[in-house]
Protein backbone atom coordinates (compact mmCIF):
# COMPACT_ATOMS: atom_id res chain seq x y z
CA UNK A 1 0.00 0.00 0.00
CA UNK A 2 1.30 3.29 -1.06
CA UNK A 3 2.42 6.23 1.58
CA UNK A 4 -0.22 8.07 0.26
CA UNK A 5 -3.05 5.07 0.93
CA UNK A 6 -2.02 4.80 4.19
CA UNK A 7 -1.90 8.46 5.14
CA UNK A 8 -5.36 8.36 3.71
CA UNK A 9 -6.64 5.14 6.04
CA UNK A 10 -5.35 6.01 9.01
CA UNK A 11 -7.15 9.41 8.67
CA UNK A 12 -10.34 8.12 8.24
CA UNK A 13 -9.88 5.36 10.74
CA UNK A 14 -8.84 7.78 13.51
CA UNK A 15 -11.92 9.91 12.61
CA UNK A 16 -13.46 7.06 12.48
CA UNK A 17 -12.90 6.19 16.30
CA UNK A 18 -13.69 9.63 17.62
CA UNK A 19 -16.86 9.70 15.86
CA UNK A 20 -18.25 6.21 17.59
CA UNK A 21 -16.48 7.15 20.68
CA UNK A 22 -17.98 10.73 21.03
CA UNK A 23 -21.44 9.45 19.27
CA UNK A 24 -21.87 6.97 22.04
CA UNK A 25 -20.91 9.03 24.74
CA UNK A 26 -22.38 7.68 27.91
CA UNK A 27 -20.56 4.25 27.37
CA UNK A 28 -17.41 5.83 26.25
CA UNK A 29 -16.41 7.02 29.09
CA UNK A 30 -15.53 6.43 32.53
CA UNK A 31 -15.05 2.95 34.95
CA UNK A 32 -17.64 1.12 33.42
CA UNK A 33 -17.70 1.44 29.55
CA UNK A 34 -18.35 -0.26 26.13
CA UNK A 35 -15.82 2.15 23.50
CA UNK A 36 -17.95 0.41 20.38
CA UNK A 37 -14.87 2.38 18.68
CA UNK A 38 -12.14 0.04 20.22
CA UNK A 39 -13.11 -2.64 18.10
CA UNK A 40 -11.47 -0.75 15.86
CA UNK A 41 -8.21 -1.72 16.94
CA UNK A 42 -8.31 -4.49 15.40
CA UNK A 43 -7.16 -3.29 12.39
CA UNK A 44 -4.01 -2.55 13.68
CA UNK A 45 -3.33 -6.58 12.85
CA UNK A 46 -3.34 -6.38 8.76
CA UNK A 47 -2.59 -2.52 8.78
CA UNK A 48 0.16 -1.90 11.74
CA UNK A 49 0.41 1.72 10.53
CA UNK A 50 -2.62 2.57 12.02
CA UNK A 51 -1.34 1.79 15.96
CA UNK A 52 0.24 5.62 16.46
CA UNK A 53 -3.06 7.01 14.56
CA UNK A 54 -5.29 4.81 16.67
CA UNK A 55 -3.19 6.56 19.99
CA UNK A 56 -3.80 9.85 18.21
CA UNK A 57 -7.27 9.17 17.62
CA UNK A 58 -7.72 8.05 21.45
CA UNK A 59 -6.19 10.88 22.79
CA UNK A 60 -8.36 13.16 20.65
CA UNK A 61 -11.63 11.40 21.78
CA UNK A 62 -10.48 11.48 25.52
CA UNK A 63 -10.53 15.28 25.01
CA UNK A 64 -14.22 15.40 24.98
CA UNK A 65 -14.72 12.63 27.77
CA UNK A 66 -13.34 15.64 30.59
CA UNK A 67 -11.27 12.98 32.56
CA UNK A 68 -8.10 15.52 31.98
CA UNK A 69 -4.70 14.61 31.19
CA UNK A 70 -4.51 11.30 32.90
CA UNK A 71 -7.10 10.16 30.45
CA UNK A 72 -5.86 11.31 27.54
CA UNK A 73 -2.50 9.86 28.08
CA UNK A 74 -3.14 7.04 29.54
CA UNK A 75 -5.80 6.15 27.12
CA UNK A 76 -3.21 6.83 24.27
CA UNK A 77 -1.57 4.48 25.80
CA UNK A 78 -3.95 1.66 26.16
CA UNK A 79 -5.09 2.19 22.67
CA UNK A 80 -1.32 2.01 21.56
CA UNK A 81 -0.19 -1.01 23.06
CA UNK A 82 -4.16 -3.08 22.81
CA UNK A 83 -3.91 -2.29 18.57
CA UNK A 84 -0.01 -3.59 18.97
CA UNK A 85 -1.28 -7.05 20.61
CA UNK A 86 -3.59 -6.72 17.78
CA UNK A 87 -0.94 -6.90 15.17
CA UNK A 88 1.38 -9.77 17.07
CA UNK A 89 -1.83 -12.14 17.22
CA UNK A 90 -3.30 -11.09 13.78
CA UNK A 91 -2.43 -14.75 12.91
CA UNK A 92 -5.37 -16.28 14.73
CA UNK A 93 -8.46 -14.10 14.20
CA UNK A 94 -10.61 -15.65 17.09
CA UNK A 95 -7.35 -14.52 19.78
CA UNK A 96 -6.64 -11.36 18.03
CA UNK A 97 -9.22 -8.70 19.81
CA UNK A 98 -8.86 -10.65 23.09
CA UNK A 99 -5.66 -7.88 22.95
CA UNK A 100 -7.65 -5.34 23.41
CA UNK A 101 -9.18 -5.91 26.66
CA UNK A 102 -6.23 -8.26 28.51
CA UNK A 103 -4.08 -5.15 27.18
CA UNK A 104 -5.83 -1.85 27.94
CA UNK A 105 -7.94 -3.15 30.90
CA UNK A 106 -5.42 -3.07 33.60
CA UNK A 107 -3.47 0.19 31.89
CA UNK A 108 -6.96 2.14 32.04
CA UNK A 109 -7.78 0.62 35.60
CA UNK A 110 -4.69 1.79 36.76
CA UNK A 111 -6.08 5.16 37.03
CA UNK A 112 -9.24 5.50 36.75
CA UNK A 113 -9.96 3.41 39.57
CA UNK A 114 -7.65 5.96 41.09
CA UNK A 115 -10.45 9.11 39.30
CA UNK A 116 -13.27 7.34 40.39
CA UNK A 117 -12.31 6.18 43.83
CA UNK A 118 -13.33 2.48 42.97
CA UNK A 119 -11.45 -0.45 43.52
CA UNK A 120 -8.84 -1.50 40.82
CA UNK A 121 -9.84 -5.01 40.58
CA UNK A 122 -13.78 -4.19 39.68
CA UNK A 123 -12.32 -1.05 37.83
CA UNK A 124 -10.18 -3.61 35.79
CA UNK A 125 -13.08 -6.43 35.33
CA UNK A 126 -15.62 -3.84 34.36
CA UNK A 127 -13.60 -2.39 31.71
CA UNK A 128 -12.24 -5.46 30.80
CA UNK A 129 -15.96 -6.84 29.96
CA UNK A 130 -16.54 -3.62 28.21
CA UNK A 131 -13.46 -3.98 25.95
CA UNK A 132 -14.45 -7.24 25.27
CA UNK A 133 -17.76 -6.78 24.19
CA UNK A 134 -16.22 -3.84 21.68
CA UNK A 135 -13.63 -6.49 20.58
CA UNK A 136 -15.77 -9.40 19.47
CA UNK A 137 -18.48 -7.39 18.17
CA UNK A 138 -17.36 -4.29 16.23
CA UNK A 139 -13.62 -5.73 16.15
CA UNK A 140 -14.25 -9.14 14.25
CA UNK A 141 -17.18 -7.64 12.05
CA UNK A 142 -14.00 -4.53 10.83
CA UNK A 143 -11.80 -7.71 10.11
CA UNK A 144 -14.34 -9.89 8.28
CA UNK A 145 -15.22 -6.68 6.14
CA UNK A 146 -11.64 -5.92 5.76
CA UNK A 147 -11.23 -9.38 4.37
CA UNK A 148 -14.19 -9.15 1.94
CA UNK A 149 -12.91 -5.53 0.60
CA UNK A 150 -9.58 -7.29 0.21
CA UNK A 151 -10.98 -10.36 -1.36
CA UNK A 152 -13.61 -8.26 -3.75
CA UNK A 153 -10.54 -6.28 -4.92
CA UNK A 154 -7.85 -9.17 -5.30
CA UNK A 155 -5.58 -7.53 -2.46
Amino acid sequence: MSQVRQVALAGIVAALYVMITVSFGAFSYGPVQVRFAAGLLTLAGPYPFLILPFGVATAMANVMGGYGLWDIGGGAVASMAASYGCYLLRRWRWLSPLAIPVISAPILAGYLHILFGLPFLWTMLYIGIGQTIAAYTMGLAVLKANDLYNRRNNR
